[in-house]
């Protein structure tokens, strides 16, 4: 268990906060992807306390030809997100498998001794904060596309706001409701619902735009579905390590 924390925790900081969009966008080249998989090694090797080569060797090939994988695919869809994601997550549980105790004699155990569960409280929230904001903003974004795309080929055209508004609002809308999680204050989660619904709803203005209305419906209870979901999950990980 502690093995996998600490290489789920590495991947999702390698991928959704030290890539950036252009690493991102240039990722069909292969001197971005090997830099990109040599994140991912120091981040693993960094949070795993431990240069364990088989572990080491085995997620910088792994994630280097899955990447390149993706990159060759034409689709940009829901499919090739999920199966890359789930490619890298099941290599990394297999390994933690494989190699259980590797993070137990690493640096953090020997290093922290008592203080230890902390850290590993911190890589669970850390790992919620990413699966949170970042992955649940590209996630929830794959999965209306296909709505967006069927309301922007409407003749009112696509539907406009602040660059980046929507991704921001999906942040801070699905933040709060971790931490709304977090402080056993759930309730608050149905006024954050019931304001953005009405903010959001506010903006349809003439009847026919219903499509538009259902859209920003669909999107909302995604996101607040996804961001309860992962919260519920951090709030049982942590339980692990704190138990009452």
């Amino acid at each position: 268990m502690d093995t996998f924390l600490a290489l789920i925790t590495a991947h999702l900081l390698a991928d959704f906060l030290f890539q950036n969009r252009r690493m991102v966008e240039s990722k069909r080249r292969i001197p971005v992807l090997l830099l990109h998989s040599a994140i991912v090694i120091v981040t693993s090797i960094v949070l795993l306390g431990e240069v364990h080569m088989p572990i080491i060797i085995s997620i910088g090939v792994t994630h280097f030809l899955i990447d390149f994988l993706k990159t060759r695919s034409k689709r940009d869809d829901i499919w090739p997100f999920l199966i890359d994601q789930g490619a890298h997550i099941g290599i990394l549980i297999f390994l933690s498998i494989i190699y259980p105790y590797t993070f137990n004699f690493g640096f953090w155990p020997g290093k922290l001794s008592h203080d230890l569960r902390w850290f590993q409280a911190a890589m669970v929230l850390v790992s919620g904060l990413m699966l949170i904001a970042p992955f649940g903003g590209i996630l929830i974004g794959k999965l209306v596309q296909p709505l967006r795309d069927e309301i922007e080929s409407e003749p009112h055209g696509p539907i406009q706001g602040l660059r980046n508004g929507g991704m921001y609002i999906g942040w801070l809308e699905r933040l709060l409701t971790l931490l709304l999680v977090m402080i056993n204050l759930p309730a608050g989660i149905g006024f954050l619902l019931a304001s953005k619904s009405i903010l959001r709803l506010g903006e349809i203005k003439n009847g026919d735009q219903r499509k538009t209305a259902e859209y920003i419906m669909i999107g909302t209870f995604l996101s607040f579905g996804w961001a309860l979901l992962v919260s519920l999950l951090v709030q049982v990980s942590l339980l692990f390590w704190f138990p009452v």
